[in-house]
């Protein structure tokens, strides 16, 4: 045959299809987890061959030469879905997997893999209409069969069935498969779906959640592999291994030996050795609790690699490291300890490590050829995942574990056999508690990874038999004593009368860390003027993303003795101040505050909680933190116990809060349960059950209605190239993709000047004009619209 068919311009679809097929066959080889194991070989095989075979169409093949084609008919994924499941049901393997359901997820898989995941419901009542009929008779009579059956033959399936397909009608095989979805469609309302509806939140059963997830996945990141990378070597797994420790002595990291050093020893002596006496197959759900300022990134780190380590040699299996934070203003900060780790131990470039979140630059370096990539291959490399550690958001992570686009989606393979750090895991909202327990619990078991939830301030998200710890936090928490915590919220005073009644000593450095920008600014324009002696610096979202991280430089660096600031600093920045002031805030935000000083235990540190109200006596908290009505109550509560603690008092004070916020009926579950049921159900974007089953698509880790505007602050002469050069793309006549690619490109590296301002900080401010898609702020306009010291907001509107 002359392989005429094509995939893409210049690529034989035979090429392609078998591209795909081997693709697929490696990941599916490198992913040792029970729920991809449970995958039959041919099933897998079959599907990845079949997932393009409509592109034969004739219509596809002209709009592929630059024709007009109407829409419906070159489209190519119901076509083939619908061949697909008529050679797996004429197919010997059919009968061994009747009940599996396997075939329906990788039917669905084809369906949908140009797009998100559409669900279970929709698949099963697929109603094959006299239109759908009409263009799939017009596409299959379009085929040349001949041509059509060598190309199947080709990739290796069986060349009798084939015969048989390409000597079939349209209707004939419609009708095979409408019986079989009929069929189908009572097996799992009977043995499925019935269960969850109408049992308890107990009955719920993730196992086809997660097949779906990983067969949809395969296909997806094949399919992108297959076109951009080709070469699989590119993503061989590294078996790197690295020595935490002798970079911690090379760094002088633990001296001198003080008797804070000589407890955050202990706690990293402690973790280590607790990788001995876990058991593999029971506890893969595990906690690290610490005070703040114990070191957890090298705790955990090493602690991974370890893990890692006894993982490769009892299982042989290659684990990769995820370390995912809640905020994307710390990544760079962490991303950078464990490059450095890595770097000392011989490891650079991307194959080893990438940090990926919504402003991160799309970038593929290959140290090891010495070879930078174009942006198509980069981003399917970056996007995908294939990287040896991997520092990323929760947006990113959970929003892939419990996620539907087909963007994301594509490196949920990834996930499996992985040891993933979650920092911070105080920062998921109350009310997906019992999603997160269930869900993470579930992945660890069927994907075959481990899960470590650290920080300072552990919810009560699992129950104690679910979870093991790697250290004793009473060990430290109780002999611990850099601080003393002082409660007065029983004094609401306005951000003026807080203000005018500070006094400063002069040998100490000050945090105050406020709930909204607007007071923080208003507290920073006082303090400039009662004390103009003091080095000052402002923090917030305001402040573009590279003014921001130059400020904590500096801070670390000592430049400042006042710092005024939102929440941006307040976990995971590590800065340090002798005196921490905070705005009143649910507890975990007011320990992890806390962190921020005497982090070194060198002098006597304080933190001491306000209550700061506006014009109106509303406090700024009730305006931050909307829907946490009952965290605020039950932590004034708490605190309003005694007007100072100890440091070594808060660690039962924050179990105490965890555990009736989880226990004590305080916080709805409904929204977790309702997910739950959806995920079991495969509903991804549209329910018919009302609102006690939940498509996965509702699952939103951050709640945020208000619209924002990015606004575009041309800072410096980096930035001026960078506008420059997005103008000049954004209106040149080059090829519609790579425009998209350069334009996605671009606006990575843009993201570091620009600063996403709510709709209600554009009431009292001059609004800069709107120019493609941006509020942009020229540099000849810089002062006008952007102070040097507070960001967004001219010197006339320091506070508004």
């Amino acid at each position: 045959m002359c392989n005429c068919v094509e995939s893409h311009p210049g690529r034989p679809l035979v090429e392609h299809l078998n591209g795909v097929k081997d693709w697929g066959s490696y990941l599916y080889e490198i992913n040792n987890s029970s729920i991809v194991k449970g995958v039959p070989v041919s099933l897998l095989k079959n599907y990845l061959v079949f997932h393009d075979i409509g592109k034969a169409t004739l219509y596809f093949q002209e709009h592929l030469k630059g024709k007009e084609t109407e829409e419906k008919l070159k489209n190519h994924a119901l076509i083939s879905a619908v061949l697909f499941l008529w050679y797996s049901i004429n197919t010997t393997q059919m009968e061994e997997n009747k009940n599996d359901f396997y075939l329906l997820l990788a039917f669905m898989s084809i369906l949908r893999h140009h797009s998100n995941l559409s669900s279970m419901s929709q698949v099963l009542n697929l109603i094959f209409d006299e239109r759908t009929r009409d263009n799939l008779r017009k596409q299959w009579e379009s085929i040349d069969k001949e041509e059509l059956g060598s190309i199947l033959i080709q990739c290796g399936l069986d060349e009798d069935v084939i015969l048989r397909m390409t000597n079939s009608d349209v209707n004939s095989m419609l009708s095979v498969e409408e019986n079989y979805l009929k069929e189908t469609r009572r097996l799992w309302r009977s043995s499925h779906e019935k269960s969850i509806i109408r049992g308890s939140i107990k009955n719920t059963d993730l196992t086809y959640y997660f097949i779906l997830q990983n067969l949809f996945s395969f296909l997806t990141d094949s399919d992108k592999s297959d076109i951009a990378i080709r070469e699989k070597g590119l993503i061989t797994r590294k078996n790197i291994d690295i020595n935490v420790r002798d970079y911690m002595k090379s760094e002088g990291i633990g001296s001198p030996l003080t008797p804070l050093n000589r407890m955050r020893m202990s706690a990293f002596e402690e973790v280590e050795q607790s990788i001995r006496g876990l058991d593999l197959e029971e506890n893969r759900v595990l906690h690290l609790t610490l005070p703040t300022g114990f070191g957890k990134t090298l705790i955990s780190f090493n602690f991974a690699f370890e893990l890692k380590r006894r993982l490769n040699k009892e299982k042989n299996v290659n684990y990769r490291v995820i370390y995912v934070l809640p905020f994307t203003s710390i990544i760079d900060q962490n991303a950078k300890i464990m490059e450095n780790i890595l770097l000392h131990s011989g490891f650079s470039g991307s194959n080893y490590l990438i940090k990926h979140h919504h402003l991160e630059p799309i970038d593929w370096t290959d140290s090891i050829n010495n070879q930078e990539y174009n942006y198509n291959m980069a981003s399917v490399l970056f996007e995908g995942w294939n990287s040896e550690v991997v520092v990323t958001s929760f947006v990113q992570f959970f929003e892939t574990l419990i996620g539907w686009t087909n963007r994301r989606q594509r490196k949920f393979n990834k996930l499996n056999n992985s040891i993933v750090l979650i920092d911070e895991i105080q920062a998921i909202p109350a009310k997906y508690y019992e999603l997160t327990r269930r869900v993470l619990k579930d992945y660890a078991r069927l994907c075959n990874s481990y899960v470590v939830a650290m920080t300072a301030t552990q919810p009560k998200i699992f129950e104690n038999d679910e979870i093991k710890g790697l250290c004793d936090p009473l060990k430290y928490f109780t002999n611990i004593n850099r601080i003393v915590f002082e409660n007065r919220v029983q004094n609401p005073q306005s951000v003026e009368d807080f203000a005018y009644n500070l006094t400063l000593e002069e040998d100490k450095k000050y945090l105050f860390i406020l709930n909204t920008i607007n007071s923080a600014k208003q507290l920073f324009k006082i303090l400039k003027d009662l004390f103009p002696e003091r080095r000052r610096c402002f923090l917030s979202a305001h402040v573009v993303p590279k003014d921001r991280l130059d400020k904590i430089r500096m801070i670390k660096e000592g430049c400042f003795d006042l710092v005024v600031s939102t929440q941006v600093v307040e976990a995971g920045v590590d800065i340090d101040f002798d005196i921490v002031y905070r705005d009143f805030a649910p507890l975990p935000s007011l320990i992890q505050s806390a962190g921020r000083a005497n982090r070194e235990g060198l002098e006597n540190g304080r933190t001491i909680i306000v209550k700061l109200v506006d014009g109106l006596g509303k406090p700024f908290a009730n305006h931050t933190y909307k829907g946490y009505g009952v965290d605020l109550k039950l932590t004034e509560e708490l605190i309003n116990q005694k007007n100072v603690f100890a440091e070594s008092e808060l660690h039962d004070i924050i179990e105490q809060y965890f555990y009736i916020l989880r226990h004590g009926g305080l916080k709805s579950m409904d929204e977790s349960y309702a997910l739950l049921k959806g995920m079991s159900l495969c509903i991804f974007d549209e329910c018919d059950f009302g609102g006690e089953i939940l498509p996965v698509s509702s699952f939103r880790l951050i709640d945020d209605d208000m619209y924002k505007f990015p606004v575009f602050v041309e800072l410096d002469e980096h930035a001026i190239k960078l506008w420059e050069e997005y103008t000049y793309v954004l209106n040149s006549s080059i090829d519609r993709w790579e425009k998209k690619n350069m334009l996605s490109e671009l606006s990575k590296k843009m993201s570091e000047y620009v600063i996403n301002v709510g709709e209600n900080h554009l009431k009292n401010v001059n609004i800069p004009p709107e120019v493609n898609d941006y509020l942009y702020i020229s540099n000849n306009q810089v002062d006008n619209y952007y102070n040097p010291d507070t960001g967004f907001g001219s010197k006339d509107a320091l506070f508004f």
